[in-house]
């Protein structure tokens, strides 16, 4: 009976992490709460988020999020916060997400920048700031399937090295 179900498909491309859905919905919340609090002028909590003003703060998620969703490469792909692995897809259900691969910055602004303003779609704009909480916030569990490192720094160096060479510069 369990192969005729109608997520098959799902339940054998990748083994269910529930607890990592929890953990994404806590680490998505996390970072709109600090946001939110950021607005209305209170600092973030510095043993999370680091020794940050709020305007500070919103700069730094602000570049973090614009360049997650910039397309660098010229060949049609996601955006890196938009390339995300089979267990994020799968327990992020609803949270985070991606849209059609893009090709170029054709497809974006004058500048080929993409930032969180500009994107309307719930699933990308949590997309990106699941990447933002992954290299900014000082505790942050990454999927199972995503190779990152044990410190924030190990994580931080993994998924730069992960996006594409004109992002790393």
């Amino acid at each position: 009976m369990q192969f005729l179900a109608a997520n098959r498909y799902r339940d054998l491309k990748v083994a269910s992490e529930s607890e990592m859905r929890g953990v994404m919905l806590g680490s998505l919340l996390e970072i709109e709460r600090a946001l939110s609090d950021a607005l209305t002028g209170i600092a973030p909590n510095c043993l999370v988020w680091g020794n940050l003003s709020a305007k500070a703060f919103l700069t730094v998620v602000d570049d973090v999020t614009t360049w997650s969703l910039t397309h660098f490469e010229p060949v049609c792909a996601w955006s890196h916060a938009e390339g995300l692995t089979a267990v994020e897809e799968q327990e992020g259900y609803g949270l985070v997400g991606r849209l059609r691969r893009q090709g170029g910055s054709t497809e974006q602004g004058q500048s080929g920048e993409r930032s969180l303003r500009e994107v309307t779609h719930p699933k990308v704009r949590g997309a990106a700031l699941w990447v933002a909480h992954a290299l900014l916030a000082s505790c942050h569990t990454d999927a199972s399937d995503r190779a990152t490192g044990t410190t924030s720094q190990d994580r931080q160096i993994a998924r730069i090295n992960g996006s594409a060479p004109a992002g790393r510069e």
